[in-house]
Order: structure tokens, then C-alpha cells, then sequence
């Protein structure tokens, strides 16, 4: 459509539609144009039935790999033509028997003569020109239904008509159908959502690029026209996430916990754990996992004291053995027990720290800043790996307190980059763990945040 390479952009809203929960957004994005104008083409209008012979020219692309997809559904005999053998290839292994050139119409009227023998064609679904589209016309029997997708030297209706009056023939153009009628395309697109939860049909191949940096060279590959199946351009993380990672949320049941969880997810986790001392063990637990679930991500509960190493390196044995490698750690974990100074006691002090600091010879030894008890223990148990550490607001036992408890801005500031070197590799070696050439580390000092419950504020 015109004008939707943008970072905002406002359509008629019968043409927005929920993504399927089990699609990432970029299959999802692969799924309207090419299934839309296949089902249009196939059903609609050529009423494909099972034992026809249907012909798909350039069946790689987009609409042909789902064109293939519909047709096999129900039951017909497929016929295609793709150009590179790697293409033709491709459709072998999707069960096509019979494949031609889409480059050479001579070598493409001889092989159809060949599979048909005596047989026709009874639909033929079309997106070449020239030579291609006079003899996939001669191959059509009588009656037959031609569907033309192209936009480049396509036949009249009245050319059609004139050569064979028979046909039932159809110059489909979905963008400007959606333009006309922008509600029979939102009934359209539901239904094609409903298809996609249910598994009845899969997205094509796609290759993906980043929209803010590889958008030339996205058209630029198109222009060599040697993809299969669908191009797409992907906006990134905001945060850097990554689809093949796990990623903790410490305090995960917490309402910042969930928060977290709800973010990352948005932004392209597909796997995450949300660690605290209770598990899921209770309804508004389990209520809040199925919620995030929904999403389509791998949500797991998992029952961890991160105040205690043997906690954290049975959590992080027990992840690594059936979760993709453990990438990223948002530490919001904590007890709060405001008070003022002169009610405060050891227990209080104990209670509320206990998971930002470590135990050492029966006493506590502060670790000063409040995730780096859990960065340590992931350097530990987890040498060589990625640490993101993602850290909200510092509690400083080394600050200017306030009642609540909040240090200034700038030890918080200063918090934050001493918790990132503490994931650096000099600092591992000082620790006497391997220095990672892969290890990364961030650190975000969230500001405020808004939640149904815990503390008040903006989570930005």
C-alpha cells in the first residue's frame, strides 16, 4: 500500500487485525497479501475442486507458495513453473511432481505437453506475460478459468474473449479491491487469522531485513528477483532482543515483574522465565502465565531464592536443559518494609536485602547496587555467556536516604555503570572466570512505571 514504510501510520481499521498467537510478527506479515489473493483467485472466483489440474506459474513467490499450499488442501493436481533449480527443488520437496522453466515459454509449452499428454488444464493461475500467457491459454480446456495476477502486458477482456470465448477469464488486482472495499478485506483478514491459529495453513518462506538499516538493500535484493517466497522488512528491538534467547525476570511474579514480562515479549522474546521464591502457585499466578502465553511466547515459572547460589545454579541447570541459552537478566526482585530510620532493626534489614546482597561467613556483605548479587551468580554459572543486565531505579545502601528508601539521581547513575562493568570481562578475570570476547552487558535505569499494583509511576 502507499505510504505504510513508516514509522506511523494510520489506516481504516477495518484493516487492522490481531496477530495469530502461535505466528511471529514477521510470518504474520507474510500471510495477508499472498493467502488473500490466492483464495480469491483459487476459490473465489476459479472454484477449484479436488482431482483438477491447476497450473501456478513463478510458484516460489509469495502468492505461488501459498497458491500451492490452498491447492493441496484440496486435493488438486499441481502444475508449476519456477526458474533456478534450487526453486524447482524447493517445490519437490513440498510434494510438486510437475515443474517447468518460467523463464523459457518454448521449454515450458514442450514439458506441459508432456505431463498432459492428452489432458488440459481446468484453472491456471498466472502472473508472467508474452509467450507464457498465449500458451498457458492453449493448454486451458474448454471452459477452463484463467486468473491473471500480473500487471505487466496482460490480455484484455476483450482479447480473451476473442480468442476463446469459453473462458472464464479474471485480472485480479487485491490493492485496488481493498481500496474499494476496505470491510470485506477486514472480513477477509479475520478469517485469514482464524486459519493461521487453528495450523491451517504456514507461512511462506520470508527473508528478513531490519527496516532502519537494510531497507536498500531489501529492494535491491527484490530487484534481482531470485528470493522465494516473501521479502520482509522487520523494525528491531528497541532493546535488542533476540528470538533464539531466554531471558529471567527476576521477582517475576511481582507487579513489576510482569510488567517486564509483558515488555520483552512485545519487543521479540520468545522465551521467558519468571523466577520468585513461590513459583505459580497460585490462581492470579497462573492466571497472569496463561495472559503472557496468549501471546504465543514460552512463558515458564520457575520456583528460585536468588539470594542463594545453590538456588540459582540448579534454576540455571534446569533452564539450560530445555530452554535456548539464557541471554538476558531483569532483576526486579525485592521485599519492601518501609520505615523510618529510627524503626529500622537487622531483620527488617535482612528481610528487604536479602536478594541484593550475598552470604558470606554468616554475615551479609553488601553488594551496594541491587543486581549485581545476580550478575555475579550468572557470570559464575554461566562463563562465556551474554549477560544483559536490565536493572530499575538503584537502592543504594551507600547513598542519600529518604523515607522510602530512593537514592539520588546520581549514584544511581553511577550505580549503573558499575554494575555494567561488573559484567565486563575485566572484571570476570578479577573473579577468576574466563573473559568472553561475546560478552555484552547493558544496564537501564528505568524511571517510573504504571501497574495495577506494587509501587506508582511510568515504566518508559
Amino acid at each position: 500500500m502507499p505510504g505504510c514504510l513508516r514509522t506511523y501510520v494510520t489506516v481504516v481499521a477495518a484493516l487492522v487485525e490481531l496477530k495469530p498467537r502461535n505466528l511471529s510478527f514477521e510470518d504474520a506479515a507474510s500471510l495477508p497479501s499472498v493467502f488473500s489473493t490466492s483464495e480469491l483467485s483459487l476459490f473465489d472466483f476459479a472454484k477449484l475442486k479436488k482431482g483438477e489440474r491447476v497450473l501456478i506459474h513463478a510458484a516460489t513467490g509469495g502468492v505461488g507458495l501459498a497458491a500451492v499450499q490452498l491447492a493441496q488442501s484440496v486435493g488438486a493436481v499441481i502444475y508449476a513453473t519456477a526458474g533456478r533449480k534450487e526453486k524447482q527443488d524447493y517445490l519437490r520437496s513440498l510434494g510438486v511432481q510437475y515443474i517447468t522453466s518460467s523463464r523459457d515459454p518454448e521449454v515450458f509449452y514442450r514439458d506441459m505437453q508432456e505431463f498432459l499428454g492428452k489432458e488440459k488444464i481446468h484453472v491456471v493461475l498466472n502472473s508472467l506475460s508474452a509467450d507464457f500467457i498465449k500458451y498457458s491459454v492453449a493448454l486451458l480446456g474448454p471452459k477452463g478459468r484463467f486468473m491473471e495476477i500480473g500487471k505487466r502486458d496482460i490480455w484484455s477482456h476483450e482479447r480473451m474473449a476473442a480468442e476463446r470465448p469459453d473462458i472464464h477469464y479474471e485480472t485480479i488486482a487485491l490493492d485496488d479491491m481493498i481500496t474499494k472495499d476496505p470491510l470485506w478485506y477486514g472480513r477477509c483478514l479475520k478469517l485469514l487469522a482464524t486459519k493461521a491459529e487453528k495450523r491451517q495453513l504456514t507461512a511462506p518462506l520470508t527473508k528478513v531485513f531490519n527496516m532502519e538499516r537494510e531497507y536498500v538493500e531489501a529492494f535491491r535484493y527484490m530487484q534481482l528477483g531470485q528470493h522465494m517466497g516473501k521479502i520482509i522488512l522487520a523494525i528491531p528491538s528497541s532493546m535488542g532482543l533476540r528470538a533464539d534467547a531466554t531471558y529471567l525476570i527476576t521477582g517475576g511474579f511481582g507487579a513489576l515483574g510482569l510488567v517486564f514480562a509483558a515488555r520483552l515479549i512485545e519487543e521479540g522474546a520468545r522465551n521467558v522465565v519468571l523466577l520468585s521464591r513461590s513459583g505459580a502457585g497460585s490462581a492470579s499466578a497462573e492466571a497472569e502465565l496463561a495472559k503472557l502465553r496468549g501471546s504465543g511466547a514460552r512463558v515458564e515459572a520457575v520456583k528460585c531464592d536468588v539470594s542463594d547460589a545453590r538456588s540459582v545454579r540448579a534454576m540455571l541447570s534446569s533452564v539450560g536443559k530445555s530452554l535456548p541459552p539464557v541471554r538476558g537478566v531483569l532483576h526486579s526482585a525485592g521485599v519492601l518494609d518501609d520505615a523510618t530510620i529510627e524503626n529500622q532493626s537487622v531483620d527488617r534489614f535482612e528481610r528487604v536485602f536479602g536478594a541484593k546482597v550475598g552470604e558470606q561467613q554468616g554475615r551479609l556483605v553488601c553488594m551496594c547496587h541491587s543486581c549485581v548479587w545476580v550478575a555475579w551468580m550468572l557470570n559464575v554459572f554461566m562463563p562465556g555467556g551474554v549477560l544483559t543486565v536490565c536493572r530499575w531505579r538503584v537502592v543504594s545502601v551507600v547513598g542519600r536516604w529518604t523515607v522510602r528508601g530512593t537514592c539520588t539521581r546520581r549514584r544511581s547513575r553511577r550505580a549503573c555503570r558499575w554494575t555494567s562493568s561488573c559484567c565486563s570481562r575485566p572484571s570476570r578475570r578479577c573473579w577468576g572466570l574466563r573473559g568472553s570476547r561475546t560478552t555484552r552487558r547493558r544496564t537501564r535505569r528505568w524511571t517510573r512505571w504504571r501497574t495495577s499494583g506494587g509501587r506508582r509511576g511510568c515504566l518508559r
